[in-house]
This record gives C-alpha cells, structure tokens and sequence, in this order.
C-alpha cells in the first residue's frame, strides 16, 4: 500500500497537542453502537440496573457519545427513567478525547426472561401492551437489512390479520410497546 504514509502532522494534532478532558473516575455504558434502537436496549438499558454495584456510582459521571446523546429515544428514556435523573453526564464527541484513571464498563446481561422483564421495568412502567394485535414487523426498503419478498409476504398474512408496522416510523417507547 505505498498510497498509504503516516502523517506525522495528524499524529502529532490527535496525541500530542490535542486538548483532552481528564476525569478522576467515570462509568461507560456504551460508545457509538447504541445509536441503533436495538443495540440501545439490549447493550445499554439492561446495564443500569447494575449502576448500584459500583461503590458510589450515583455520584459517578456517565459517559455518552454525543451521537447517541441526541437520538430521540436516548432522550426520551433519560428524561423519564429515575435512576438517571441527577446523575451527571459527559457528552464525548468524536473529537474530545477523554482521559480517566478509572473507568467503569458494565458488561450487558445476557438474554434470558427476567433480564428482558427487568429491563422493561427500567423508566418503561406504565407501558400499555396491546397482545392482541397481529403484526408483521418490517423494515423499509431503503435499510441494508430488509426482508427481500416483505410485500408479497404481507399480501398473504394481511388476509390473516396481520398489520404492518416500521418501527422506525414509530416513537422508542411504542417500539417497546
């Protein structure tokens, strides 16, 4: 690969003489990968539970990617879980480095039932579940991960009942719902 030279200008910009916050101790809960709905509830919401196992977390900072920060669902489950309400957070963007002596990483729980009915629980009680509905789960078109023959798949199971729903159409908590 002789088109690829280190860039002693970039190494030096982003190593030496970049300006980095320094934090005593601090709690990651996940870094950009939460910025899919999913991954948000399953890597990150199943971890806070497990924030009162590390002494003195409430007086700890969370650290959040600033992508995630600003994702609706981000908000939306911060501003009414609370176990999060006076906690401090750092929003780290992609280029604000982030230096600390000790930094908490909480490993997500596995699948299994009380850990999805736990979650759940977490800010997400007065939830209203309809389990009466039919629903054909899909995924636009324009996603790299949809279901090929989705339209002639609802054809059919449209006549049974079923409803289509995007559930990137949909606000985070009826995604849960």
């Amino acid at each position: 690969w002789p088109q690829i030279r280190p860039s002693v200008s970039k190494y030096l910009t982003s190593r030496v003489f970049f300006k980095r916050q320094f934090v005593k101790e601090i709690i990651l809960l996940d870094g950009h990968g939460s910025t899919n709905y999913f991954h948000f509830l399953i890597d990150v919401v199943s971890k806070l539970w497990l924030l009162d196992q590390i002494p003195n977390s409430n007086k700890l900072p969370i650290l959040i990617n600033e992508k995630v920060f600003h994702l609706p669902y981000f908000q939306d489950f911060f501003s009414k879980n609370e176990m999060l309400k006076n906690r401090a957070l750092i929003i780290q963007s992609s280029n604000k480095p982030i230096v600390s002596n000790k930094v908490w990483l909480i490993k997500a729980l596995p699948f299994a039932q009380k850990n999805l009915t736990k979650m759940r629980s977490l800010g997400m009680a007065s939830l209203k579940r309809d389990v009466s509905k039919k629903l054909f789960v899909n995924r636009k078109s324009t996603s790299h991960r949809h279901i090929f023959n989705s339209s002639e798949l609802y054809y059919r199971i449209s006549k049974m009942g079923f409803e289509e729903v995007f559930l990137e159409d949909l606000p985070f908590l009826d995604q849960i719902n």
